[in-house]
Formats: structure tokens, C-alpha cells, sequence
């Protein structure tokens, strides 16, 4: 049976980390029905022992069962998410961290939803593991790669939904963590909040010591980031990129809320 998603994994100098998200996509999963797994790794030093751990689980499984890609300059996390959507071989994509473990059933209950046809992202983990499909890059743009560390890129993304009224196509399952276990810890080579808070103020025009009880009102547009791609979407979905339409509403004083207050 031929895969319908990709799992797509960020990592950075995690090892430890990354082999028991991998065992955990393993023992959950069967040769007959396994997604393709696509691992990026973000700028690493040489000698870094996830190459060689990457090359033995090339060796035992083949590509493009187990995909290996290398960034060579050190990326946002968003960046980073963007090229996990590029990269992947089919239209849907489960992003994921690379501390997260994966729960028996996550597969079948996940290929459940999607062909229900009901939605264009469904979340496991929040955004420690939420499947895209690529049309989304489309309609609700690509993530902001403006934000150049890590965090606040996913609460963008939830703005952006809200504001395009995109957020109903979205299925939030992260209640019990019932698919997916996330085993957080700061480990040093995290992504780090840069630039993040104080941007995502500026683009939404908001307080941020009071981000979590006002409104947001857009102030800045979105970009293009990937517009050869953009372009071949366009194609393949029979849909044309709604970044002018967004774009149209700058400052018009429309009132956006975050995923915590109905739409």
C-alpha cells in the first residue's frame, strides 16, 4: 500500500531524542503501510554522530522509505517547517518534534480523518506534530519564516487560521495526548526565541504582556517565501494562492483571536 504521508522531522544535534522518536515511528507502524520518514537536520557540526546513525537507517530500510537531508546553514524553526512541506513526496505531511513519541493507533486513526475529507490539518500534538496538507500553503500562506528562532511561529499560524476563516478545516486532537507522548526537555540545543515575541507584536499589533487576553489586528503582510512552489501548487491543486487576498486586509482594524476563543 502506498504511503499517504510523510512524517517529517526537524532535528538539532538531538540524537538521543531523535532515535526514540524513531524507534517509536518504527515499533508503531508496519513495512506494509509506513509512511516515508524524513529527517532534517539543521546545520550539523561535523562528526556529528546523527549522520552516521541516519546512514545505518538508510542502509536497513532504503530510501525512499528514510529520507536524510541536511541544511547546511542554521534555520528558524519555521524555515525549517517550510522545507519539511517542500521536501516531502506526498501532500500530506505530519511535521513533528523531535522529542515527540508516537502512540500505537496514531497511523490509522490519522488516515481515518483524512479521508474524511473534512479537513486540511489535523493535530496530534499541537504543533509538536500536526499534519498539513499542501494546498494549505495555498490558502492560508506558508509559515512566516520572519520568525528566526523558535516560538510564537505557531500561534502566528493560529492567528493567520482565524483570520481566514480556515480553522474550521482544522481537527485539534491534543486533549489527552492520546497519539502522541511529548517528553519536552531543554536540552541546550533547542530552538531559541530570538526574535520571535517581540515579532509577533509588531506584524499583529498587540501588548505583548498582554498577549493572551486582547485581540490581534494584522500590521504586516505575508510573503511568498517559496514562490517556485507556490507555483507548482498552484497546478497540482487546481487552486491559486490566496496572498493577495490576505494581504488586501492590512490595518483594516479587524479584530483576530487566538485558538482559545471560539470563532
Amino acid at each position: 500500500m502506498h504511503p499517504i504521508i510523510t512524517v517529517a522531522v526537524p532535528t538539532r544535534h538531538r540524537l538521543p531524542k531523535l532515535a526514540r522518536f524513531v524507534d517509536s515511528f518504527l515499533s508503531t507502524t508496519n513495512s506494509f503501510n509506513r509512511p516515508h520518514l524524513l529527517v532534517v537536520s539543521d546545520s550539523p557540526e561535523p562528526g556529528d554522530p546523527t549522520i552516521k546513525y541516519m546512514d545505518g537507517l538508510r542502509q536497513q530500510y532504503g530510501y525512499p522509505a528514510i529520507e536524510y537531508n541536511i541544511n547546511t546553514e542554521k534555520s528558524g524553526l519555521a524555515q525549517l517547517w517550510n522545507h519539511c512541506i517542500i521536501r516531502s513526496p506526498t501532500d500530506w505531511v505530519l511535521v513533528c518534534n523531535d522529542d515527540g513519541i508516537f502512540q500505537p493507533g496514531w497511523l490509522e486513526w490519522l488516515e481515518e480523518q483524512i479521508a474524511t475529507g473534512k479537513y486540511l490539518q489535523i493535530n496530534l500534538m499541537h504543533y509538536g506534530g500536526f499534519c498539513i496538507h499542501k494546498k494549505m500553503t495555498l490558502l492560508n500562506g506558508w509559515f512566516d519564516e520572519r520568525f528566526r528562532g523558535g516560538g510564537w511561529e505557531d500561534n502566528d499560524w493560529q492567528l493567520r487560521l482565524r483570520e481566514s476563516g480556515l480553522y474550521r478545516m482544522v481537527f485539534e486532537w491534543t486533549i489527552d495526548w492520546k497519539y502522541m507522548k511529548h517528553e519536552k526537555v531543554n536540552d541546550g540545543n533547542n530552538w531559541t526565541d530570538k526574535n520571535n515575541g517581540t515579532w509577533i507584536c509588531r506584524k499583529w499589533g498587540r501588548d505583548q504582556a498582554h498577549y493572551w487576553h486582547t485581540p490581534s489586528f494584522r500590521r504586516e503582510p505575508e510573503f511568498d517565501w517559496h514562490p517556485i512552489y507556490t507555483t507548482i501548487y498552484e497546478a497540482r491543486y487546481q487552486a491559486a494562492s490566496r496572498l493577495l487576498e490576505i494581504n488586501a486586509g492590512i490595518n483594516n482594524n479587524k479584530a483576530v483571536y487566538h485558538w482559545d476563543v471560539p470563532v
